[in-house]
Protein backbone atom coordinates (compact mmCIF):
# COMPACT_ATOMS: atom_id res chain seq x y z
CA UNK A 1 0.00 0.00 0.00
CA UNK A 2 1.30 3.45 -0.83
CA UNK A 3 2.30 5.56 2.14
CA UNK A 4 -0.26 8.31 1.49
CA UNK A 5 -3.08 5.77 1.88
CA UNK A 6 -1.74 4.68 5.26
CA UNK A 7 -1.50 8.30 6.43
CA UNK A 8 -5.04 9.09 5.22
CA UNK A 9 -6.44 6.05 7.06
CA UNK A 10 -4.60 7.11 10.22
CA UNK A 11 -5.89 10.69 9.99
CA UNK A 12 -9.47 9.52 9.51
CA UNK A 13 -9.18 7.06 12.40
CA UNK A 14 -8.00 9.91 14.65
CA UNK A 15 -11.14 11.93 13.86
CA UNK A 16 -9.86 14.27 11.15
CA UNK A 17 -11.77 15.13 7.99
CA UNK A 18 -9.78 15.85 4.85
CA UNK A 19 -9.90 18.32 2.00
CA UNK A 20 -8.07 17.62 -1.25
CA UNK A 21 -6.79 20.29 -3.65
CA UNK A 22 -5.13 19.82 -7.03
CA UNK A 23 -1.47 20.78 -6.68
CA UNK A 24 -1.01 22.93 -9.80
CA UNK A 25 -3.98 25.28 -9.52
CA UNK A 26 -5.17 24.55 -5.96
CA UNK A 27 -8.64 23.71 -7.29
CA UNK A 28 -10.76 22.10 -4.58
CA UNK A 29 -11.45 18.44 -5.40
CA UNK A 30 -13.16 17.43 -2.17
CA UNK A 31 -14.00 19.38 0.97
CA UNK A 32 -13.92 18.01 4.54
CA UNK A 33 -14.65 14.38 3.77
CA UNK A 34 -14.62 11.40 6.15
CA UNK A 35 -14.95 8.92 3.27
CA UNK A 36 -11.64 7.10 2.63
CA UNK A 37 -12.65 5.74 -0.78
CA UNK A 38 -13.85 9.14 -2.00
CA UNK A 39 -10.64 10.84 -0.80
CA UNK A 40 -8.40 8.17 -2.37
CA UNK A 41 -10.23 8.36 -5.71
CA UNK A 42 -9.95 12.15 -5.85
CA UNK A 43 -6.22 12.02 -5.11
CA UNK A 44 -5.70 9.35 -7.75
CA UNK A 45 -7.69 11.36 -10.31
CA UNK A 46 -4.91 13.97 -10.62
CA UNK A 47 -1.15 14.06 -11.05
CA UNK A 48 -0.61 15.57 -7.63
CA UNK A 49 -2.75 16.72 -4.72
CA UNK A 50 -2.55 18.58 -1.44
CA UNK A 51 -4.27 16.87 1.48
CA UNK A 52 -5.39 19.23 4.23
CA UNK A 53 -6.63 17.86 7.58
CA UNK A 54 -9.39 19.47 9.62
CA UNK A 55 -10.14 18.63 13.24
CA UNK A 56 -13.80 18.19 14.19
CA UNK A 57 -14.76 19.90 17.44
CA UNK A 58 -18.12 20.02 19.15
CA UNK A 59 -19.52 23.11 20.84
CA UNK A 60 -23.04 23.67 22.08
CA UNK A 61 -24.19 20.47 20.37
CA UNK A 62 -22.85 21.51 16.95
CA UNK A 63 -19.84 20.18 15.03
CA UNK A 64 -17.27 22.51 13.53
CA UNK A 65 -14.29 21.74 11.32
CA UNK A 66 -11.15 23.63 12.34
CA UNK A 67 -8.29 23.64 9.87
CA UNK A 68 -5.07 22.54 11.48
CA UNK A 69 -1.77 24.04 10.37
CA UNK A 70 -0.78 21.00 8.34
CA UNK A 71 -0.77 19.53 4.83
CA UNK A 72 0.89 16.93 2.63
CA UNK A 73 1.65 16.91 -1.09
CA UNK A 74 1.02 13.56 -2.77
CA UNK A 75 2.02 12.26 -6.20
CA UNK A 76 -0.03 9.06 -6.37
CA UNK A 77 1.09 7.79 -9.76
CA UNK A 78 4.76 7.36 -9.00
CA UNK A 79 5.89 3.77 -9.52
CA UNK A 80 6.65 3.36 -5.84
CA UNK A 81 5.22 1.23 -3.07
CA UNK A 82 5.90 1.91 0.62
CA UNK A 83 9.03 4.01 0.74
CA UNK A 84 7.47 7.42 1.43
CA UNK A 85 8.32 8.85 -1.99
CA UNK A 86 4.65 9.18 -2.99
CA UNK A 87 4.46 11.90 -0.32
CA UNK A 88 6.56 14.67 -1.83
CA UNK A 89 6.38 17.08 1.10
CA UNK A 90 4.44 17.84 4.28
CA UNK A 91 4.26 20.48 6.99
CA UNK A 92 6.72 20.31 9.88
CA UNK A 93 5.56 19.74 13.42
CA UNK A 94 1.95 18.78 12.65
CA UNK A 95 -0.07 15.59 12.80
CA UNK A 96 1.12 14.40 9.37
CA UNK A 97 4.74 14.85 10.43
CA UNK A 98 3.99 12.90 13.62
CA UNK A 99 2.32 10.07 11.67
CA UNK A 100 5.12 9.79 9.09
CA UNK A 101 7.68 9.66 11.93
CA UNK A 102 5.71 6.85 13.62
CA UNK A 103 5.44 4.98 10.33
CA UNK A 104 9.13 5.34 9.50
CA UNK A 105 10.09 4.24 13.03
CA UNK A 106 7.92 1.15 12.57
CA UNK A 107 9.66 0.34 9.28
CA UNK A 108 13.08 0.74 10.88
CA UNK A 109 12.15 -1.50 13.83
CA UNK A 110 10.56 -4.14 11.63
CA UNK A 111 13.27 -4.00 8.98
CA UNK A 112 10.69 -3.48 6.24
Amino acid sequence: MKTFKTIIKALLSEGYVLSVKEYEDFGLLIDKSKNYQEIKEEIESVEGAYVIPWKIVKKDGKEFALQVDDWMLVFPHEDIEDDFEDISDYGCGGIIHELTDKLSSHYLREGV
